[in-house]
């Protein structure tokens, strides 16, 4: 198999959609910091389509990088309800394909599972300037704003993905990929997401029950405030763009954690406890 001209021929393709491609994505940098999006299918036997906005970026990368696994660090949990998973990177570079990224400015990105079998993974990632790691804030406040994003890509680029791989057009890692990424309960999830929230300031109210702290977030706390104000659980949940199911989560878990385990109570702890009158 000749890898270098089949590389070639993948690089004179990105080359001949660089300009479309990239002003599609501006809107990212313009209204959101984010500076790289990359749409990529790797397939087990390594060969491999990547679009990016950055095509010397994409060069690089099919010159320089022979192996690949895949950026993970956690699955990021969220309030939004989103279609698909999203994986958050590690805060360093681990590897030589990360590092490429690294080195022409982009990092504190985020990957979207669009697609995944014993064959292929299909992905979107998103990233920034390599010194804005706020931009994280954005990734766990804004996962459905990613992935219209993303499909919105995927219509308008629909004909050039299918010359990609219809026409076999695609890049070849010369070493293979791992497609591996851990199942979506690890043990290590809760603890990396309350990491992650850490590093971007992601403050819960302590409060003290019986001699012990007790974490609220402040979804839960808007939940707690909308009930002591008298409003029903679907009414919390119109107020809050969330469903009735989840709201009853929320103050099931401050029910858990208390011991309490009625309306009133939970109204008594906000008056009292939270925000006093």
């Amino acid at each position: 198999m000749d890898i270098i001209n089949i590389n070639k021929n993948a690089i004179e393709f990105y080359k001949n959609i660089d300009f479309r491609v990239r002003d599609f994505c501006s809107p990212l940098n313009n209204y959101l910091g984010i500076s790289l999006f990359i749409y990529c299918k790797f397939y087990k036997d390594g060969e491999y389509l990547l679009v990016t906005n950055d095509t010397t970026l994409n060069i690089n990368y099919i010159k320089k990088i022979t192996y690949a696994d895949i950026f993970y660090h956690s699955y990021l949990s969220s309030n939004k309800r989103t279609t698909y998973d999203c994986i958050l990177w590690p805060q360093f570079p681990k590897n030589d394909c990360m590092q490429i990224y690294f080195n022409h400015g982009y990092w504190n990105g985020i990957s979207l599972i669009l697609d995944k079998s014993d064959e292929f993974i299909e992905m979107a990632c998103f990233l920034s300037d390599k010194n804005n790691s706020n931009i994280s804030s954005l990734y766990y406040k804004n996962p459905v704003v990613l992935e219209k994003f993303t499909d919105c890509f995927k219509e308008n680029f629909a004909k050039e993905i299918e010359i990609f791989l219809g026409d076999k057009k695609l890049a070849i890692l010369s070493n293979g990929i791992n497609l591996y990424i851990p199942p979506k309960f690890i043990e290590n999830d809760e603890e990396n997401i309350q990491e992650f929230l850490k590093t971007i300031g992601y403050q819960r109210e302590k409060i003290e029950i019986d001699g012990n702290l007790i974490k609220i977030t402040p979804s839960t706390l808007k939940c707690l405030e909308l009930l002591s104000q008298g409003y029903n659980i679907k009414e919390i949940a119109q107020q809050t763009n969330r469903g009735s199911r989840t709201v009853e989560t929320l103050l099931n878990r401050v029910k858990d954690k208390t011991g309490f385990r009625y309306k009133s109570d939970l109204i008594k702890l906000y008056r009292e406890k939270i925000n006093v009158y």
